[in-house]
């Protein structure tokens, strides 16, 4: 599995899965979320508590928006991608005019193009919504700077952080943030099921001073439930202590270590797409994944699929207009060194079968990669 989410599974955040669950209405599961809610924390960087939703991404990214805006707000949305449309498509859903700031698949947002659209078509904006690294096109935005100016400029910002938490950086509290959203099945190392909501000091001033309708998803109902160690719904047991193991493993890792080896992985796989003479589809890559440009005339579909049915190994295509145009290999998580490897070996072997690329090269331009632990590390601190 390459693919930029779901993810491969650690052996023993599996063996976890496969035991009997627990009753949620236990001290012995209360002791449980009570731990995890605390190695988010340390994941997230705050002193906020994080709270753990039963839901896909997706329904953390509308708990965010349900709880800090308000009927007939206006909101701002920095669309590049797939996911910077999901929060334009949330917002209208719920009534909220959008301003939105757009920009071609592939390329990425900077802080000063973000503060010229804030003091112009988003100056009446109260939130801006935004995606760390986007999915679809393997960009990597600048949060932590565009956050400083468009709190400088009187803006919230929420930010969807499901595929660089645990593979980039993430500094809430230091980088002001007023929310930010996780899934379980990128970097967390876990299937999909859950998804993890923090929101600042003002955050937690918004929701609770009004806000859109909401039920299921009240994250003020959902902090009363957690100051008991408990949830007001019934929670996805098997995921939440599965969730115990791999924090322990991220943290036993170090996050430091865990980000060095996700940049050290993706220049490897940046350096092997140079070696076979293909480009990279994004202009600023995420370390989470590589999204690789598809030669004029040809379909990055057949490099999917002869992926899977040659080598037995899952890489993901392109989404919505960028289908066929390209394709994306993940790299976030669970992966060793040695995977890499025959990542880029099976990927040579295809596109020389394709005519796409000539043999030699690939291989060792990713094993110099993956040798150069130190440059790489460096790169991780990019935010």
């Amino acid at each position: 599995m390459f693919t930029p989410g779901p993810t491969p599974l650690p052996d023993s955040v599996r063996e976890i899965l496969e035991r009997p669950a627990l009753h949620h209405r236990t001290a012995e599961f209360q002791t449980v979320l009570a731990r995890t809610t605390a190695g988010l924390m340390r994941i997230f960087q705050t002193r906020q508590p994080v709270m753990t939703v039963t839901g896909s991404g997706t329904a953390a990214m509308e708990a965010v928006l349900v709880n800090l805006a308000r009927p007939g707000e206006t909101v701002a949305v920095l669309n590049a991608g797939k996911f910077g449309e999901r929060w334009h498509a949330i917002a209208r859903a719920y009534g909220l005019k959008v301003v939105e700031h757009t920009k071609a698949w592939g390329t990425a947002f900077t802080a000063g193009d973000v503060a010229a659209f804030l003091e112009e078509d988003g100056r009446e904006a109260s939130i801006l919504f935004m995606t760390h690294s986007e999915t679809s096109t393997g960009t990597l935005h600048e949060l932590e700077r565009i956050t400083g100016v468009a709190r400088e400029r009187g803006k919230l910002v929420a930010a969807d952080v499901v595929t660089s938490l645990g593979v980039h950086p993430v500094e809430f509290d230091r980088w002001g943030l007023a929310a930010a959203v996780c899934g379980s099945q990128k970097g967390l190392m876990l299937p999909p099921g859950l998804g993890f909501v923090v929101m600042s000091g003002v955050g937690w001033e918004r929701a609770q001073g009004g806000g859109l309708p909401r039920f299921y998803l009240d994250l003020v109902r959902m902090r009363n439930s957690l100051n008991k160690n408990s949830t007001p719904f019934t929670p996805s047991v098997p995921l939440v202590l599965a969730l115990e193991e791999s924090i322990r493993l991220l943290e036993d890792e170090g996050l430091s270590a865990v980000h060095a080896r996700h940049a050290r992985h993706a220049a490897a796989c940046r350096a092997a797409v140079g070696a076979l003479g293909l480009d990279l589809f994004s202009e600023r890559p995420s370390n989470g994944l590589t999204a690789i440009r598809v030669p004029e005339g040809k379909d990055g579909q057949e490099v999917v699929t002869r992926l899977r049915e040659e080598h037995g190994m899952r890489v993901a295509g392109g989404q919505e207009p960028m289908k066929g145009r390209l394709f994306r290999l993940g790299h976030m998580g669970h992966y060793r060194d040695d995977d890499i490897r025959d990542l880029v070996a099976a990927l040579e072997t295809t596109l020389v079968d394709l005519g796409w690329a000539r043999a030699g090269g690939a291989r060792d331009a990713a094993e110099r990669a993956l040798a150069g632990e130190a440059e790489s590390a460096s790169q991780s601190t990019t935010t």
